[in-house]
């Protein structure tokens, strides 16, 4: 895989992760999966930062300019969000459901 190619799907893949996990830790503690997206900007602009030049520097390639990271940055976390988002309704709707 070359550098446009990981920029361009690994943002994405890290999203799912960090949601994914988000809802597992939550789950996990007993709390419903409800409401808004939990992560944070901030968050997202560290795991980024840590696993994608990470994996850059296992490839021997630079780390990411600033605008690499901002697009990453923006791309993992609107993946995250609307993928807890998406479960935080489904769970709304069975509840609604098993409610009637």
């Amino acid at each position: 895989m070359d550098r446009s190619q990981l920029l361009c799907t690994e943002p994405s893949v890290l999203g799912a992760s960090w949601a994914r996990a988000l809802l597992e830790r939550t789950r996990d503690e007993g709390r419903p999966v409800d409401g808004g997206w939990p992560g944070t900007l901030p968050e997202a602009r560290a795991l980024v930062s840590t696993q994608l030049n990470r994996e850059l520097s296992e490839r021997a390639m630079p780390v990411l300019s600033a605008s690499e990271l901002s697009a990453a940055v923006t791309t993992t976390y609107s993946r995250a969000k609307r993928d807890w988002l998406a479960v935080a309704q489904a769970t709304r709707h069975n509840e609604l459901r098993r409610a009637r």
